[in-house]
């Protein structure tokens, strides 16, 4: 879920000699803003690529990291999520590592927000989904990926902290 590029661009600047792939299930916003975006900041080589999270465009073993933030909530429910890890298994490389980040369930701010979100904005098709830490734990089983770090961002790291990022390893 690359969305607009920024995290791309970021990437771009940070780390020359990597090559990027993007990758949204929403194709009019890649060929568009996310394409635009790039163009004006010195991704205009970079490959965007329309597919859906479960469903990933590319051979196995095809690449040797990946990110996923600021998606998985957006995926509508947790067997959806677990397919997409396991395609995402398929696509790295032996040893591949990636990222992947939820809103924490146990976050009262959060949770409430995505419950009261769907209530005044009639476009969203499904509702936000927060998740808890058991619960990427309990998909995971299978998947071919396995966890080397969390990340607990905000809220002095507690349990009750809004994003919980982790890296994952094939």
């Amino acid at each position: 879920g690359c969305g607009r590029g920024f995290f791309l661009e970021e990437l771009l600047c940070a780390a020359t000699d990597l090559d990027l792939v993007g990758i949204d299930c929403d194709v009019d916003q890649l060929r568009s803003v996310t394409r635009g975006h790039l163009d004006g900041h010195g991704g205009s080589a970079t490959p965007l690529a329309g597919a859906r999270a479960e469903d990933l465009p590319f051979p196995a073993q095809t690449f040797e990291a990946a990110s996923c933030l600021n998606t998985l909530y957006n995926l509508p429910s947790t067997a959806v999520v677990r397919t997409f890890l396991v395609e995402m298994a398929r696509v790295l490389k032996p040893g591949g590592r990636c990222l992947i980040d939820i809103r924490n369930r146990w976050n009262l701010p959060t949770a409430l927000r995505f419950r009261l979100l769907r209530l005044h904005d009639k476009t969203l098709s499904h509702p936000l989904k927060a998740h808890s830490r058991s619960e990427v734990h309990a998909v995971l089983q299978g998947t071919g990926l396995c966890i080397v770090r969390e990340h607990r961002i905000g809220l002095l790291k507690s349990p009750f902290c809004p994003i919980i990022v982790f890296e994952l390893e094939k």
